[in-house]
């Protein structure tokens, strides 16, 4: 077949995906545990992931595996209401740690995105140094029953990522995985951006059955552009606005363009931060001062 067949094919099965897909809640987490300010613009403390999780189970969300929340996306199975799926990202120590502790206590299934490069080493974020985990421990949470997928070109935006850095990216993390966990990954998570049909092309040529993104995506749901809801915020009122079924409508909109323009997303920081710093002040009464 002509590469400009090739193409046609590639752009005819994504069109029939994106007219069927669902739009599904599945939330981006990154390092969960207590680290310098600097390193937690995109984490969150493992006290503020316990709450989010106690919420959901209180709440009648259905917290359920990635790969049944991709099948519920493409049509070929349903979910209770309200499902929600849990993805974190990166690979770091606290995964093993943190995370997994709090997951199997509340017999949750979620998927890690680990960077084959790195395991076993840190990643740099803003000059401090985060563990990640080793290959003994991804291996461990695939047995628990947790799904391990490759966190592509070790988190760099996937935007501004050469073609050929990609597909060296795949070509050397397969002896890795096949190695060190007996399996290739079925599942590409990047930190932010939407891959070209050229990248798309060789993700399915090597196995791959998704790619996950941040949202906002601004285009219709397909499995190679699948956007998650990145939280980074202890803030529980932040946390349950952006599982709320307006911000599902609004994440892979082109009308978030507008959201941002008008910092509409800030205002809501700012108003929940405020309400929340009241709440504090009334539950803690200043002492009176002594004579």
């Amino acid at each position: 077949m002509t590469p400009t067949g090739q193409f046609a094919m590639l752009f005819t099965q994504l069109w029939g995906s994106v007219s069927l897909m669902r739009s599904i809640r599945i939330i981006q987490y990154n390092q969960i545990g207590d680290y310098p300010a600097e390193a937690m613009e995109d984490g969150l403390h493992a006290e503020s992931l316990e709450e989010q999780l106690a919420y959901l189970l209180s709440h009648d969300y259905h917290i359920t595996g990635l790969q049944e929340a991709l099948a519920y996306m493409d049509g070929r199975k349903d979910l209770p209401e309200n499902p929600v799926a849990l993805t974190f990202d990166g690979g770091f120590a606290d995964a093993y740690g943190n995370v997994l502790p709090l997951l199997e206590r509340h017999k949750i299934r979620a998927a890690f995105f680990v960077p084959p490069a790195l395991m076993g080493g840190h990643m740099v974020i803003r000059g401090h140094k985060l563990p990640c985990m080793k290959w003994e421990e991804a291996r461990e949470l695939a047995q628990r029953g947790m799904t391990i997928g490759h966190y592509g070109c070790n988190g760099r935006a996937f935007k501004r990522v050469p073609r050929q850095v990609i597909e060296e990216d795949i070509l050397a993390a397969r002896p890795l995985f096949e190695k060190r966990l007996g399996f290739r990954p079925r599942y590409y998570a990047v930190r932010e951006g939407i891959p070209e049909p050229s990248a798309i092309a060789i993700l399915q040529e090597n196995g791959y059955r998704a790619l996950l993104t941040k949202s906002p995506t601004k285009q219709r749901p397909n499995l190679y552009a699948v956007g998650r809801i990145q939280v980074d915020d202890d803030d529980l009122n932040i946390f349950l606005t952006k599982i709320s079924g307006t911000y599902l409508l609004f994440k892979d909109s082109s009308y978030w363009k507008y959201i941002r323009k008008w910092s509409l997303n800030k205002a809501f920081h700012f108003i929940s931060e405020s309400y929340n710093d009241i709440r504090k002040r009334l539950a803690s009464p200043p002492k009176p001062k002594g004579c």
